[in-house]
Order: structure tokens, then sequence, then C-alpha cells
């Protein structure tokens, strides 16, 4: 039986030599290793702002605490319920350490999501813009947003056919009003993103 076995194995050291055992250990074992680094490097609290939404939860779609958790695995998520302009509305809210964020959902059908706002986020959106950012500064990244101050004296930074937009604001020496000028408010800083088709 000895004799067999001792056989047996000086033919499989001939076939392959220990040379080869080596290199196919060190290859198994730096893909193990590999894999095992890619999952641990990945930054989890970070997030993704674009055109239509944020890590991959867009404008009207229809959305599911689940999905927020998916999108936001390192956030504690809230669904609350707010009103404005007469009717109520449910959001969520989904916070961590590094940001706020609030998901707005469609006052008819509330799995659908309306509007983000992003109040506090230590990340750029997909053009640079930072919130604290002066409106001198995003026109410097982005030159074709133009400002807008509504009913509710809000300045918004906008660009045509762009979803996302910024809320600005700062200190005015005179009363509120809606026409601003440029140079009356381009030291004013961002406040926060806004990611809505209106």
């Amino acid at each position: 039986m000895e004799n067999v076995l001792e056989f047996r194995l000086m033919r499989f050291t001939k076939k392959f030599s220990m040379k080869k055992l080596i290199l196919c250990f060190v290859i198994i074992s730096g893909m193990l290793f590999g894999c095992k680094e890619k999952k641990t490097t990945r930054k989890l609290s970070e997030i993704s702002i674009s055109n239509n939404g944020i890590n991959k939860i867009d404008l009207g779609k229809c959305i599911t605490i689940d999905s927020l958790k998916t999108a936001f695995p390192d956030s504690t998520i809230k669904m609350k319920i707010s009103e404005d302009d007469g009717y109520d509305y449910h959001y969520a809210e989904i916070k961590n350490s590094k940001y706020l964020i609030n998901v707005l959902m469609n006052h008819m059908d509330a799995c659908l999501v309306n509007e983000f706002n992003v109040t506090k986020s230590p990340f750029p959106d997909k053009f640079g813009v930072k919130i604290g950012m002066t409106y001198e500064e995003v026109k410097k990244l982005r030159p074709e947003i133009i400002h807008k101050t509504n009913y509710h004296f809000h300045t918004i930074l906008s660009a045509p056919n762009s979803n996302l937009k910024y809320e600005i604001s700062g200190t005015f020496d005179g009363p509120d009003k809606q026409d601003f000028i440029y140079d009356e408010v381009k030291k004013w800083k961002v406040t926060q993103f806004l990611i809505r088709s209106y």
C-alpha cells in the first residue's frame, strides 16, 4: 500500500513541479485577497448625485423602503408625512453622519419620487458643485446656470433641461425681492441640492 502511494506521489510531483504548485497557490491566494480587498475598501457612505436622482434612485420611479435601504445601506431611513401648500405629502428622511437627504413623494401616488432635497453632504454632484460653494463658483462649473427667486423668496439656480438645481442663500441690504441681479447674489452660498423636474 505504501509503495502504491509513493508511486502516485512521485508521478504527481514529476508531472507538476513544485514551482507550478507554488505559482498556482500564489494566483489563487491573490484572487481571494483581491476580492476581499475590493469589498472592504468600498466607501458605503458616499453618494452619487446625478441629474435625475441619487444612488440610482431616480425621479418618477416607484420606490420602497427596501430599495432605499439597498441604495443607502449605512443610513437611517424614516418615512414621514408633512404638509405643504394645503396638502399632506409623504417623504423619506435618509441620514447618517455625513449627509441628510429628503426624498419627497408624489402627493397622488406615495411611491413615486417627486423631488430630492440634499441639505447636508460633503460630496460633490456630477458637475463638481458642493454645498457651501458661492453662486460665482457654481457659475464657473456650470456657465449656463441662472438664478430665479420665487414668491416664497427662495433663490434657485437652474440650467435649461436640467433637473439638478441648487438653492442659495445670503444677505442683502434691502427689502426682500424677486428680481435680484447677478452681482447682488453672486456671493450667496449653496445651501442644498434640489433634484426635481419643475
